[in-house]
């Protein structure tokens, strides 16, 4: 159990691993309970959808970086993830790591008068965070893949709910993978943790493109926390209303900063619809 999802893709000769968690520990656990009911495949690249710890850290529970060295396996990321990753995890670590252990609750007993979950998934794991830096960078909106023979085009969305992320499809699979643009719950836009602010404006515009690039050939949506939505009326529906959430409150917080509010008058005056 970890905080994010681990998603595993099979291509031609092995799998292609998305987010390996935080802890090489719970990576490694994941891997294996594959292995277990798929085969002793290897794994020929990992994907990180974007600069947070919860996506990266247990790289190295899947992967050495003799591995990688040797051109065995690819790391694909997005344009700035190891920027942003060493900003956060290693210049601003020790506080944001003090801070997060109060923001999931993480020393909190488990237990239903200690702590019951994170929000985004069980809670943090405590074991080894690695870092293996990328060997390929996504640069572009509609930059494509071949990955062990599968097909990936990606969408670049900066500055969203991470610095560097990136959402991605699988056009011959019918799947999409939506990083941590859309999850089953409203985001924090200013962490309690102190990561960088959230452009709720951006997060919005960068929804309505993935809305657009979709296809009717995209049948199921997954994400880095949560569990997956079926079918491709409801998958626009689920980006629709991410969009407009995002968009509403960045433009009553204006409205209401322009009217002479501030912080703490906006958070108690703004309702959603």
């Amino acid at each position: 159990m970890d905080l994010s999802n681990i998603t595993f893709v099979e291509g031609g000769s092995g799998v292609i691993v998305i987010d390996p968690l935080i802890s090489t520990e719970t990576a490694a656990a994941a891997l294996a309970l594959y292995r277990q009911h798929r085969g002793d495949r290897p794994v020929i690249a990992v994907i990180y959808t974007h600069s947070h710890a919860d996506h990266f850290g247990g790289v190295k529970g899947v992967i050495s970086q003799d591995e990688v060295d040797a051109g065995r396996c690819r790391v694909i990321a997005p344009a700035g993830f190891l920027k942003e990753a060493v900003a956060e995890n290693v210049f601003a670590g020790g506080a944001m790591t003090r801070r997060a252990g109060y923001m999931y609750g993480a020393a909190l007993s488990k237990g239903p008068e200690g702590q019951v979950g994170a929000g985004l998934g069980a809670t943090t794991s405590t074991g080894t965070v690695s870092l293996i830096a990328p060997t390929t960078e996504i640069i572009s909106t509609g930059q494509q893949e071949i990955v062990d023979g599968v097909r990936i085009v990606f969408q670049l969305t900066p500055d969203t709910e991470a610095p560097a992320e990136m959402n991605f499809t699988f056009p011959d699979l019918g799947a999409v993978c939506l990083a941590e643009n859309a999850s089953h719950t409203l985001h924090n836009l200013l962490t309690l943790r102190g990561a960088v602010v959230r452009d709720a404006h951006e997060w919005a515009r960068y929804l309505t493109e993935s809305i657009t690039l979709l296809t009717d050939d995209i049948t199921v949506a997954f994400a880095s926390h949560h569990w997956p939505t079926w079918g491709n009326e409801r998958i626009v529906k689920y980006l629709s209303l991410h969009r407009d959430v995002y968009a509403y409150l960045h433009d009553q917080t204006l409205r209401l900063l322009n009217r002479g509010y501030v912080g703490a008058e906006i958070a108690d005056l703004i309702e959603l619809p």
